[in-house]
Order: structure tokens, then C-alpha cells, then sequence
């Protein structure tokens, strides 16, 4: 689960798509959208690039399937290529592409994707127009939009830290007319999407698609006799790791049933867990 830079030699590039296909994850770089549509991976269980639903009629016993393709990210734009390095790519929510165009873009999209109370997610808009100081109008596109749960909409700039303050400079000028694309702003930078925060977010990715009713109670009952703190491993049967017990301990974390003790720390085997009463 660690960042990669993008490489064109023929083996390396082989070996990269099958440790991105390992974490749950499509490489984009030598893969279009077109030829992977049937190789099954998704953002949420049961949701793939290209699925066979059948409909499940009262009147037909066998009601023919229904073709489920990949939508479009929707933005005011699409993502260049810079440059051979550039971090050009997108990741899957909800069946939906949602465009990045760097590795701190990448790593705030798969955080978004964990918040609970993310609805949906959409990159490369909205595109606003606002005055700057002078009085001159210039357009702008967030990197993201997102919808919360209580129906609230946040457009997301994406930017490195130190240049937080200019952003936030740009946005208050944004803010100054009435805009009707989103409800608030937000700058996200480097300095929360951190690389440790991104492996944790791809960690609680890989167990909700991964782990199994079955194996979250059997770590649920592990969890309480081992209250109220305890290391990771300790939830393993007998702690051998097993990676449905660690998906199903991964989606406990994700309900909030677990913490974790040190917040900025990454979760491995022995990182420490308290449990949340």
C-alpha cells in the first residue's frame, strides 16, 4: 500500500498493475477505461466497472440482465498529462471515475472516500467565476465536489501546504458573489492528506470490500474481551493474521467501534486500538 511513480519500462510497469490490482486499485496508467471494464473492481461491494445485474420480476422467472457501465467523472474538464511523472489517473466510487492529476490529489480523494458521511464525489468541478481585487473576473475549477449526508455541498481545493494562505486568499474572493454550485469551501492539503493518513484510507477501502458479516463479530467479541485497549494482532484467533479477520477488524474501525490510540499512526498489526463505548 505505498505510493508509486509512474515507470514505462514494459516489466516494471507489469509488476506496478498487479500491486495496484493487489490494494484494490486499477493501473490507470497503462490501462483505459474501455479494456478494463470487465476486470470486476469497484468501489463498494457488489459494484464493479461493468456488472450483470439480473432483475428480480414477480411475473419473469428469468428476467434478462441489465449492463451497469462506468460513468463519466462529470467535471468541467479532464485531467492532462504533464508530463511522463505526472500522477494522471482516477480511482472508483460508486461506480463513478473520479479524476486526479497528482499523487496529493490521489491521496485526498481515497481519504473523501472514507468520510462516513460522503454521499458522493466528483472531480474537476464546479467551475465558477469570481472577481479578483481589481475587479477582474477570472474562472476557477475546485478539484472536487462533494455531497455530505445532510445534503450539504463542499467544493474542495486541492494544493500543496505552503500554498494554503494564497488559496485560501483565492477562495475568499470566490465566496464574496453568491455562488449556487456548493454550500462551502475547503482547502485540503499535503499536510492532512498525509502519506500515512492515504495508507490508512486505502487500508479501510481494501476492508469494505473485503471482509464479511461472520468475521466482524468474531472480531467484535475478540474486541470486548481485550477492552479497552489492546493491540491489533491481539484480534487475530490465536494472532495469526488472517486477512478476513483483518478486513473485518479494518470495518470496525470504519463503524468507529475502534480508534486508534495514536491517531497519526498507520495501522499495522501493532498499532493500538481502544475501544469506543
Amino acid at each position: 500500500m505505498r505510493d508509486e511513480y509512474v515507470v514505462y519500462d514494459s516489466l516494471m510497469r507489469n509488476r506496478q498493475r498487479k500491486a495496484l490490482e493487489r490494494r484494490g486499485e486499477i493501473a490507470v496508467r497503462s490501462l483505459k477505461a474501455t479494456d478494463a471494464l470487465d476486470s470486476g473492481y469497484g468501489s463498494r461491494p457488489g459494484i464493479g466497472w461493468y456488472v450483470d445485474l439480473t432483475v428480480d420480476l414477480d411475473y419473469a422467472e428469468n428476467a434478462p440482465p441489465v449492463s451497469i457501465g462506468l460513468m463519466p467523472h462529470g467535471g468541467a474538464r479532464s485531467v492532462a498529462r504533464n508530463s511522463k511523472w505526472s500522477y494522471r489517473g482516477f480511482l472508483i466510487y460508486d461506480c463513478r471515475i473520479v479524476q486526479h492529476e497528482s499523487r496529493n490529489e490521489k491521496n485526498v480523494a481515497q481519504i473523501l472516500m472514507t468520510w462516513p458521511e460522503v454521499v458522493n464525489i466528483w472531480s474537476q468541478t464546479p467551475r465558477v467565476r469570481y472577481p479578483d481585487a481589481s475587479d477582474d473576473w477570472h474562472y476557477y475549477t475546485f478539484d472536487y465536489l462533494v455531497l455530505l449526508r445532510d445534503g450539504r455541498r463542499i467544493a474542495v481545493s486541492v494544493k500543496p501546504e505552503e500554498r494554503r494562505e494564497e488559496e485560501k486568499a483565492i477562495l475568499e474572493q470566490i465566496v464574496s458573489v453568491p455562488q449556487s454550485e456548493f454550500d462551502e469551501t475547503f482547502v485540503f492539503t499535503d499536510a492532512q492528506a498525509t502519506r500515512t493518513a492515504a495508507f490508512n484510507a486505502r487500508f479501510i477501502l481494501w476492508c469494505r470490500k473485503n471482509t464479511t458479516e461472520e468475521e466482524v463479530m468474531a472480531a467484535r467479541e475478540m474486541m470486548y474481551l481485550f477492552s479497552p485497549e489492546m493491540f491489533l494482532w491481539q484480534l487475530y484467533d490465536n494472532g495469526v493474521p488472517h486477512h478476513l479477520r483483518k478486513s473485518a477488524i479494518g470495518k470496525l474501525i470504519d463503524n468507529g467501534e475502534l480508534v486508534l490510540i495514536d491517531p497519526l499512526s498507520r495501522i499495522t498489526d501493532w498499532c493500538q486500538l481502544a475501544v469506543v463505548h
